[in-house]
């Protein structure tokens, strides 16, 4: 998504096109808003949030496996700058998705509108459809 953000920026400086915009990340009293999956509400909506297969958790916040010490214990210290994330059990998956091709399908829908909205490029929309369908999700 990052080839988006530049060419949208590379636009914005040569021709004085806006980039486009998104809502923000909803806040009530200054906490982030989430959804039932635990994933932030607002901001730009990529199919890794909107279609789910993990809880991503925010930064500062050890993963699971770590013990709240300044140090990561068995993943990467970097978890504890960049955040986590939790994966969804298999019946969750099952009742947002049905298998593997519900799961793409949706993906893509997805995926379309981020293209469609303008926030990632073509090669970017076909590298997340790419790895959406080689993704491991039922499988």
């Amino acid at each position: 998504m990052f080839d988006g953000c530049l060419t949208n920026l590379e636009q914005w400086v040569r021709t004085g096109t806006l980039p486009p915009k998104a809502d923000r990340i909803q806040l009530e009293n200054g906490k982030i808003v989430r959804d039932e999956y635990g994933n932030a509400k607002g901001g730009i909506r990529s199919p890794y949030v909107d279609v789910p297969v993990k809880t991503y958790k925010p930064a500062s916040i050890p993963c699971p496996s770590c013990e709240p010490k300044d140090r990561c214990a068995r993943c990467s210290p970097w978890c504890v700058l960049l955040g986590n994330s939790a994966p969804l059990d298999e019946t969750q998956l099952k009742d947002l998705y049905g298998n593997h091709d519900g799961y793409v399908a949706k993906f893509n829908a997805s995926a379309d509108k981020m293209f469609e909205d303008g926030f990632v490029t073509q090669a970017d929309l076909e590298l997340m459809k790419t790895g959406a369908a080689d993704s491991d999700v039922f499988r």
